[in-house]
């Protein structure tokens, strides 16, 4: 599952939990109904990956703030304190914009892409299956409106 749409950012959201059958097994709810799906499933959420998105915007707010304090410290822009301290107010909201943008990107690939399990194959697949395939593919969750470049372009717009 390497090649699948979000394969790196899904694997950040998983959450590593013992499992009868494997001695370690990834799970992941889907966003709408909470219910365990496939590692990998569009729409799936971990307490992980929801951790990994926090520290993402986190990273992001730092970042910023140094930047900050680095063009003060070089007399490029000069910090007032007030101004410093308005400026280290944003971490805790670039915190909150990197949860909702994942939940957003989550709650989107859960209801407008389609994920399914192929029994055959034993792998998630984003195709919506056709034909004598139909009856080895169930369907997880999301309807066939888009594709996962298009989750991205929509997230991608309102940003």
């Amino acid at each position: 599952m390497l090649g699948a749409p979000h394969s790196s950012m899904l694997a950040l959201h998983s959450l590593h939990v013992r499992h009868p059958s494997h001695s370690m097994k990834s799970a992941a709810l889907l966003l709408l109904h909470l219910q365990a799906v496939p590692p990998g499933t569009n729409g799936g959420v971990s307490l992980l990956g929801i951790a990994a998105a926090a520290g993402g915007g986190v990273l992001m707010g730092v970042s910023y703030f140094v930047l900050q304090l680095l063009d003060s410290s070089l007399g490029l822009a000069p910090c007032i304190p007030s101004a410093c301290l308005a400026d280290a107010a944003l971490i805790p909201l670039a915190l909150c914009a990197g949860v909702l943008g994942s939940l957003l990107d989550s709650l989107l690939g859960a209801t407008l892409q389609y994920s399914g399990f192929d029994e055959r194959s034993k792998k998630l697949t984003s195709v919506a299956p056709r034909g004598e395939a139909a009856q080895w593919v169930k369907r997880v969750c999301g309807r066939n409106v888009l594709s996962n470049t298009g989750v991205n372009e929509i997230g991608r717009a309102h940003v």
